[in-house]
């Protein structure tokens, strides 16, 4: 009853900052400070951690000064395939919490993490909230009624207008948005849509190993756009922000729906091409090359050139030799 108690407030405390998405505020910003459960919030694009309460210091045991150098990885114990795991078992289970294994200045801990996304000036972050139930799993099961206790506690505590709010926030629909929600966060680009860089290493990854078993191949090739810093020093960031998304949609239009396409950072781009060989790629890219018409600013027609580089995988390459080559390749080309 009592976490249940405190996740209730948390996530009133959190609703209110997303309510205000201006700032956190200095009062509530004091508020989740001083709060005795641990507080994260996290940059869901880079896992950098941007917020750290008192309870947080505690118990990872480090200051917080350390705390704001070090990552979300960090501390997760689990793999990124386990992680993947554990997102998809809370949605096929309608739960509202994930469960890892953090690892803190003293040893492992299990532990129970609520996360939501807010929006505080425009951009978004994950507002966690991490329970300790080492000592729960070792004595106990966990509390199948959750759920209902959540609902019964927040009739008795909520008697306003936030009873419909976050009685919709616990309902299924809500729940199961939640979970999709953060999964997109997670594996996706916020300008262009496209995967992100963790995704496609996993996916990278696991081509490897299929091709390894299969003997088949697959292509992939590194993309940035020439002269991008120039473009964003005359013309501006916004602006810069334009190519990048004229870019990623010229890459959808043209390459086939099973390509993975993922920004890799900045300016640059990393497509892989499951069963195919580098030729058929530069012909693909020769089809971008044609049907690349730059991009409409104002009245102008700002157009642009982009590099690539190419490689083919061949058996027994690790991942990193793959990264490595198609870089030296778009090197060589710019």
């Amino acid at each position: 009853m009592k976490k249940i108690m405190s996740v209730i407030f948390l996530c009133v405390l959190g609703l209110l900052v997303h309510v205000n998405v201006s700032a956190l505020g200095i009062d509530r910003a004091h508020i989740l400070d001083e709060n005795v459960n641990v507080i994260l919030i996290i940059d869901p694009e880079t896992g950098s951690i941007v917020f750290v309460n008192k309870a947080a210091e505690d118990f990872y045991g480090y200051s917080k000064e350390e705390l704001f150098t070090m990552n979300i990885k960090d501390f997760n114990m689990l793999s990124d395939e386990e992680v993947e795991k554990e997102l998809l078992a809370a949605e096929q289970e309608e739960r509202s919490y994930f469960h890892f294994v953090h690892l803190t200045a003293t040893g492992e801990r299990h532990v129970d993490v609520y996360s939501y996304p807010i929006t505080v000036e425009g951009k978004i972050y994950l507002f966690s909230t991490i329970f300790d139930v080492t000592d729960e799993i070792a004595h106990e099961k966990r509390d199948r009624n959750l759920l209902i206790g959540f609902v019964v506690a927040l009739a008795i505590l909520l008697a306003t207008s936030f009873v419909i709010i976050m009685l919709l926030a616990i309902s299924r629909r809500r729940n199961k948005k939640l979970q999709e929600d953060l999964v997109a966060l997670a594996n996706h680009d916020a300008l262009t849509g496209l995967c992100n860089r963790m995704f496609f290493d996993q996916f990278l990854k696991k081509e490897i190993s299929r091709c390894e078993r299969t003997g088949d191949v697959f292509t992939v090739a590194m993309f940035d756009i020439d002269a991008f810093k120039q473009i964003n020093d005359t013309y501006g960031h916004p602006v810069g922000d334009l190519f990048l998304q004229n870019f990623a949609t010229l890459m959808k239009r043209v390459f086939r729906e099973e390509d993975l396409i993922a920004r890799w950072g900045g300016d640059e781009f990393i497509v892989l091409f499951p069963h195919t060989k580098e030729e058929d790629v530069r012909s693909a890219i020769e089809r971008m090359r044609y049907e690349n018409n730059g991009v409409h600013y104002l009245d102008d027609l700002l157009e642009y050139t982009f590099s690539v580089g190419i490689h083919q995988y061949r058996v027994k390459e690790t991942f990193e030799d793959v990264v490595n080559y198609v870089d030296e390749k778009l090197y060589k080309d710019k």
